[in-house]
């Protein structure tokens, strides 16, 4: 799952330049991350937890999707030359708003937008209106899905399934699959190509499924099925599919989108007009 976010505990200024009236990409100018104190926050999580509600007391499964704030510079980088820093930006706004419209199409569940850094959330609550919003927070993408998990399951959902917000063609069955895996298995796992993967799910915590795993590499689902199996865990696995990390993944979304004419309003807008970049 190629995710790269800001660690929940940095709370960055940014200078915003808003070229249009659609939820704008970023240019930010960080500002020195303040110095926080583990332990501070271990006693300050348990109150933090006590002030989030379910949205819908009725559901007992929630999907996220996670997100981070499209600034220019820090997203889609792995693109290279293919466009300008400010065209990434965009891109992958693109991206997470079909994503979010897709993640829609999932019956019976809560949807959540699990958002990096911490204080975008009048951002996404912008961008998701019908999303309720929970920040990330852990040093690492391998912690910030684990204490995901470890909080909803703690909200009182029996199963959480956690999405990538770059797979805007990923088959809608596949969610609903992905809860119904659950039924049955203890872990659920949709494999990227690239070898790591686009969705994880659990109905119970377990650490040593995310904590010390290296992410963003081509042994990530390999990686987490030998740790599902040393657990002594069962593990449901999806379909493959693909993220869009690299310039000859955009010419594949490219050839697919125009081809099969799939539901994805905003990508597919933005590569017909730059469909020469």
């Amino acid at each position: 799952m190629a995710l790269i976010v800001q660690v929940w505990a940095h709370r960055p200024g940014f200078s915003l330049h808003l070229a249009t009236r659609r939820p704008a990409t970023i240019r930010a100018t960080p500002l020195p991350a303040p110095r926080v104190w583990a332990p501070a926050l271990s006693l300050l999580l348990p109150v933090w937890l006590s002030t989030q509600t379910k949205g819908d007391s009725s559901l007992n499964q929630a999907l996220l999707v996670i997100a981070k704030q499209p600034v220019v510079g820090q997203v889609k980088t792995r693109l290279g030359a293919l466009f300008t820093p400010e065209l990434k930006a965009e891109f992958y706004l693109c991206l997470m708003r079909d994503t979010l419209a897709l993640a829609e199409r999932a019956p019976g569940v809560e949807r959540v937008v699990l958002f990096a850094p911490d204080d975008a959330e009048a951002y996404f609550r912008a961008l998701a209106p019908g999303f309720r919003l929970h920040p990330q927070r852990g040093p690492d993408l391998g912690a910030r899905l684990l204490h995901a998990i470890e909080d909803h399951l703690a909200l009182g959902y029996e199963r959480v399934v956690i999405m990538d917000s770059d797979s805007p063609t990923l088959p809608a069955a596949y969610l609903e699959q992905a809860f119904a895996l659950l039924d049955e298995h203890d872990v659920v796992l949709g494999p990227c190509e690239d070898g790591g993967y686009y969705l994880v799910g659990a109905k119970a915590t377990h650490p040593g499924l995310f904590l010390g795993v290296q992410m963003s590499t081509p042994r990530v689902f390999a990686d987490t099925a030998a740790r599902v199996a040393a657990a002594g865990l069962t593990l449901g696995v999806l379909p493959a599919w693909y993220d869009v990390d690299y310039a000859a993944d955009v010419r594949r979304l490219r050839a697919e989108l125009f081809r099969d004419g799939r539901e994805t309003r905003y990508t597919a807008e933005f590569l017909r007009r730059h469909g020469d970049s």
